[in-house]
């Protein structure tokens, strides 16, 4: 069986079977494509064949990917739709068994966390403000606002809907976020006051129900959203702060939240989180955050301690950026 044919098969079967996400689907589709050009390329295949789906040759892969100076998370990126596809032809009785199990793959190393400070972020919600253009300033606030305090990913910021904003009930609904899972979660003061303020001035006759937009037609993705983020960052006079990203205002909404007293199990349903030891990748301890948590965590200090009745935290918000 060619590999090409395959891999179509299994990145439909992932996308309309198992539900993954379109971004994890563009991601394994790209990782197959390089492993079928290196074959084609590299080891000089003109045709590859799943029959050339062996452990040897996922080893050699293995070394090229290490030669180039990858890290091992990133290796491993490769080697998640590989175990997949792999896994899939076994079922399917296409292949003996997954080799991929019996490869022995490097350790997935730490992320490189690009971390945001409270003075950047107070920048560039004050930069948002400098341009001459109203309409702009409204919807451009709104983004940031959503992005920064609602803690989104960038496809769930432009998934968003007109029908997934309560602005009376200040709650939002993130609609098939990572994992496919809707969650519904509180929306800060900010950014209901941000989002009625761009729906007043949204144009009536826009095409589209999507909450952010390139102009009537078009709604906001990726490329207009990094647009978006370059030009207040210019304003700012922090074009050059590489650390400000989309997804590091994610990080940056999780310690915000957690120093502000947020628990970790709290703040790991507001984000969308399987599991909190995800949320803990996103935590940048220092200091004053480790003596709250310590302050937080001191049960039993004494007999009048004791006596008292635990106190429930329910999920809410709280300004800790003035």
């Amino acid at each position: 069986m060619l590999l090409q044919d395959a891999m179509t098969d299994f990145l439909n079967y992932v996308l309309h079977e198992r539900g993954l996400t379109k971004n994890t689907h563009k991601g394994y589709q790209a990782q197959l494509r390089h492993f079928h050009k290196w074959l084609v390329n590299e080891q000089e295949i003109k045709a590859p064949q799943t029959s050339h789906l062996t452990i040897e040759t996922l080893r050699r892969f293995q070394y090229s990917l290490s030669e180039r100076g990858l890290r091992p998370r990133s290796i491993l990126s490769y080697f998640d739709p590989l175990d997949g596809l792999c896994g899939f032809l076994e079922a399917n009785r296409a292949l003996e068994n997954n080799p991929v199990k019996r490869l022995t793959l490097p350790k997935k190393d730490d992320p490189i966390q690009n971390l945001v400070t409270n003075e950047e972020v107070q920048a560039i919600l004050d930069a948002v403000e400098l341009d001459n253009k109203p309409s702009r300033v409204a919807h451009n606030r709104a983004v940031l606002n959503v992005l920064i305090f609602q803690g989104l990913r960038r496809a769930e910021l432009c998934d968003l809907k007109l029908r997934h904003v309560n602005l009376d009930g200040n709650l939002m609904l993130v609609e098939m976020g990572k994992g496919r899972k809707n969650r519904e979660i509180p929306m800060d003061d900010r950014v209901t006051d941000a989002l009625r303020q761009w729906l007043k001035v949204r144009a009536k006759s826009t095409r589209h129900d999507y909450v952010f937009t390139t102009d009537r037609s078009r709604r906001l993705w990726y490329n207009g959203l990094y647009g978006i983020l370059d030009d207040v960052k210019a304003r700012a006079g922090m074009s050059d702060h590489e650390n400000i990203l989309p997804h590091a205002f994610r990080h940056w909404r999780t310690n915000d939240l957690l120093y502000s007293g947020w628990s970790l199990v709290e703040v790991s349903t507001f984000l969308g989180h399987a599991s909190v030891k995800y949320t803990e990748d996103y935590i940048h301890y220092n200091s004053a955050m480790l003596m709250k948590i310590r302050n937080r965590t001191m049960l039993g200090q004494g007999k009048e301690a004791q006596r008292k009745e635990p106190k429930v935290v329910k999920p809410r918000f709280r300004q800790a950026l003035k």
